[in-house]
């Protein structure tokens, strides 16, 4: 199956459902399902809001943005995917808050956000140059990643590859 390798912390925004663009400075023929390979260093719990564009930030100044807006008619996608995926960390943590998540970071073990992996899978719907997605970069091609979803068991350990890339594994 066509593979994509993209850095951890963007991988997983992409798995999310948050980061609908990966930027490309080349372009394919190929559209359809992707299986997405989480590669480079480990991801930290930080890729939720350290690699976000200046718009991404301006809406999550405060939680309170989240709780007030997530919810409501017209709220950006993304916003929707951040809410929830912060849902699935605090599940998978076993916290009942962000602010505990943090307290107990320490002493944590468990870990959630791996590297060298397939961790998920999308669809290539489209390549533009004019996306209008708050993630889109200027002077790249813009893929348009649809139907998103992180697997519950990642498949480990995978070399990822430049470019498209045959997984031949499971």
């Amino acid at each position: 199956m066509k593979t994509l390798s993209i850095r951890s912390q963007y991988a997983y925004q992409v798995c999310f459902g948050i980061k609908d663009i990966e930027n490309r400075s080349w372009k394919t023929d190929y559209r359809g399902k992707l299986l997405i390979h989480a590669s480079g260093k480990e991801a930290a719990f930080e890729f939720l809001h350290k690699y976000w564009p200046e718009k991404v930030w301006k809406d999550l100044k405060s939680r309170k943005y989240i709780i007030d807006h997530v919810l409501q008619p017209g709220a950006p996608d993304y916003i929707r995917n951040i809410y929830n995926a912060y849902k699935r960390i605090q599940a998978h943590y076993g916290v009942s808050s962000i602010d505990e998540f943090y307290e107990k970071l320490p002493d944590l073990e468990k870990p959630m956000f791996i590297t060298q992996a397939i961790i998920g899978e999308a669809t290539l719907s489209d390549i533009v140059r004019d996306s209008k997605s708050v993630f889109a970069e200027k002077n790249l091609y813009h893929w348009i990643l649809t139907n998103s979803v992180l697997y519950d068991k990642p498949i480990v350990p995978v070399k990822g590859k430049l470019r498209l890339w045959d997984f031949e594994g499971e």
